[in-house]
């Protein structure tokens, strides 16, 4: 999880392989929670593979209360990310970190 004084970004590491290109509704779910439990403005699934930086995709949900107990929509990006723990050598990838925070800043 990354949090700075502005924004909570929370980035869940899979280490399978998403079927037919889509997340499992189980990961779906768990980015849901974080973003609710969190209060993450973002969350990625970040998965094994070559990377495909797909597009933060903005969620409205209605199921936060405020202090009157009103139902408020609050805005939340989920996405899913791909990045190789390997370099063009094969070996550990030693600049991964920065690999996967352009996948979050990409879009922000």
């Amino acid at each position: 999880m990354l949090k700075s004084e502005n924004e909570t970004i929370v980035i869940d590491t899979k280490w399978k392989r998403p079927g037919n290109s889509s997340a499992s509704v189980s990961d779906l779910r768990q980015m849901y929670t974080y973003c609710r439990f969190w209060d993450a403005e973002k969350a990625m699934l970040l998965y094994p593979g070559e990377i495909i930086n797909n597009d933060f995709k903005e969620f409205k949900t209605l199921d936060f209360f405020d202090t009157e107990n009103t139902p408020t929509k609050v805005k939340h990006q989920c996405k899913m990310g791909f990045v190789s723990v390997l370099d063009a050598d094969g070996e550990l990838d030693e600049g991964i970190g920065r690999k996967v925070l352009g996948l979050v800043e990409d879009d922000s």
